[in-house]
């Protein structure tokens, strides 16, 4: 019989810290554009969670800032194929939405980074801003995109 296992990788209090480290590392690059607004792009499901803790820690941190949030879910596999054959399973928001303001592409967990450096290519011809990403948990080294 298989056992499933029950060891804890990260802690609540780990994630809520490497939160709240790039909630100010992304400060830091609104300050520096300046930026009035915020778009978040959170790839569906997983990154759910994350991006709310994330944008909330965001808005302490820059009352300032009206930030937007829009959701795009992306199909990945067929289990076949190693995600190279990724789909978008919703609409980008177009640049009428998300106006001259910067976008952050949020997604909970890098893999092989495919599915952030597709976005982000899609969504540089989309924004009028600057375009970052950032993700909670890199699986490997040297992931793709990064902030």
């Amino acid at each position: 019989m298989n056992e499933i296992s029950t060891k804890v990788i990260f802690t609540q209090a780990q994630i809520q810290e490497t939160v709240e480290t790039l909630a100010r590392q992304i400060s830091l690059w609104l300050k520096v554009i300046p930026a009035h607004g915020l778009n978040i792009v959170s790839v569906l499901e997983g990154a759910r969670p994350f991006t709310r803790d994330l944008s909330t820690a965001l808005e302490k941190k820059n009352p300032e800032v009206e930030i937007k949030i829009h959701e795009v879910w992306v199909k990945g596999t067929d289990g076949t194929t190693l995600l190279r054959d990724r789909q978008f399973q919703s609409s980008f928001p177009t640049s009428e939405i998300l106006g001259p303001h910067p976008l952050l592409i949020v997604d909970d967990l890098v893999d092989s980074g495919l599915t952030l450096k597709l976005l982000k290519m899609e969504m540089d011809r989309t924004a009028a801003g600057p375009v970052k990403t950032a993700a909670l948990i890199r699986k490997f080294e040297d992931p793709v995109c990064a902030l």
